[in-house]
């Protein structure tokens, strides 16, 4: 999935642009300020030189013909559809204060994680307001830009406990809850591995834990507790490290 250009940048625009990717080289005139701005004063991007310009449905390798304070022009060739990594992962992520939360979201992107959906919890009471929905999204782009998963995560706003337990618990999805008490890391990973699911569902607590009564309803519809090490850890640690492992396990299955 990695290009051989390494410098990758977001185009809101871009599918407008490449239609349904059947041709080969589409002109391309950018006027937006800021992506100027990164291209032109931190790339510094000259006549013939290249990035990956993408959107979540698509990328394509953007060769630079002119360059002024006002635009850039010029081709995009290479025009591929983003595939999304199988199978797919989706993360409940409880509303943990900004900084961790935002931790949280550009590992979860690196990770490969396909939707992060945010919940309130018992022991959460916080509010959640559009400007950092905003400054979140952005967040997540720039781990894509960086990692180079351009599928990157659809990230949905907060829901309380039980509309999580509504949406998502009657699904056939492997769901498991990282937990210091459950069953062993590797224990997990051999169901994974065994049962080959198409769709993954990971819940984490926030730093105080669940209650005893949100727990006791994830175990009514059979979420798999999972211990990821014999310690306890920082909210942002467990969901950091039980992304990337339940990814990399899951590697090669594939959602047909």
């Amino acid at each position: 999935m990695k290009p051989s250009h390494e410098f990758a940048l977001f185009h809101p625009q871009l599918s407008s642009l490449v239609a349904d990717g059947k041709i080969p080289t589409v002109s391309c005139m950018i006027d937006d300020v800021e992506l100027i701005h990164r291209m032109v004063h931190v790339l510094r991007l000259e006549d013939g030189q290249q990035c990956v310009l993408f959107d979540r449905l698509w990328r394509g390798v953007f060769t630079v013909h002119t360059v002024n304070k006002k635009m850039v022009s010029g081709t995009i060739t290479g025009i591929t559809n983003n595939i999304p990594l199988r199978p797919t992962i989706t993360y409940c992520v409880p509303l943990l204060k900004r900084d961790a939360l935002e931790q949280v979201l550009y590992a979860l992107t690196e990770m490969g994680i396909n939707t992060i959906q945010l919940i309130d919890t018992q022991k959460i009471a916080r509010a959640w307001t559009s400007k950092e929905f905003e400054r979140a999204q952005r967040i997540i782009i720039a781990a894509a830009e960086q990692s180079k998963y351009f599928s990157y995560p659809n990230l949905l706003s907060p829901i309380s406990f039980d509309a999580m337990l509504s949406n998502y618990m009657h699904s056939p999805a492997y769901k498991l809850y990282c937990d210091p008490d459950g069953k062993p890391l590797w224990h997990c990973l051999q169901q994974v591995r065994t049962l080959k699911p198409t769709d993954i569902i990971i819940i984490s607590g926030p730093e105080a834990d669940l209650t005893r009564e949100e727990k006791q309803r994830l175990q009514d519809y059979a979420v798999v507790f999972c211990a990821l090490t014999p310690t306890i850890l920082r909210a942002y640690q467990a969901i950091t490290l039980s992304a990337g492992v339940f990814r990399a396990a899951t590697s090669s299955i594939q959602s047909k």
